[in-house]
């Protein structure tokens, strides 16, 4: 199952003669909700002190950052929890840091902290973030380009 890519590939067309903002981050709770794997975390939700957690900020407008989603998803390995969050909700790097302590200035998505027992043991972003996420899930970082490769659209 691909929920993550669909809806990066959601186009949703204005009315005649008007524009609005892409609607992806105000559907993707709608499409976490469908998975048996992740959870919407919020920036009030508390690391839980047992087991491990890996959260996962994404940009909602990237191919790349939902294959990585609908990876995650479908893996049967790693943490106990797989907390994700739409980075739209985060206007500063202080959002970042609120959510994943000492991650600094994040400029790629994903923005990735993993918790083992209540204490962060990894935190990153962008293709370092991706690789944080990869091996925590079992899943072979060495395999991140071809594994989140996005195919072209049908003609």
């Amino acid at each position: 199952m691909n929920r993550f890519l669909e809806l990066f590939r959601h186009h949703s067309t204005p009315p005649p003669g008007q524009i609005y903002a892409d609607d992806r981050s105000h559907l993707f709770p709608q499409v976490v909700a469908l998975s048996p794997r992740l959870r919407l975390w919020s920036k009030q939700d508390r690391v839980p002190t047992r087991g491990r957690l890996l959260l996962v900020g994404v940009a909602t407008w990237s191919g790349y950052d939902m294959k990585l989603l609908d990876a995650l998803e479908q893996t049967d390995s790693g943490p106990d929890l797989i907390g994700v969050f739409d980075t739209a909700d985060c206007k500063s790097n202080e959002d970042f840091n609120s959510r994943i302590p000492g991650i600094g200035d994040v400029f790629q998505m994903p923005a990735v902290g993993l918790w083992e027992n209540g204490t962060l043991v990894a935190r990153g972003s962008g293709h370092e973030g991706r690789q944080i996420a990869f091996l925590a899930c079992g899943l072979d970082a060495g395999q991140i380009s071809s594994i989140l490769k996005l195919d072209p659209l049908p003609a």
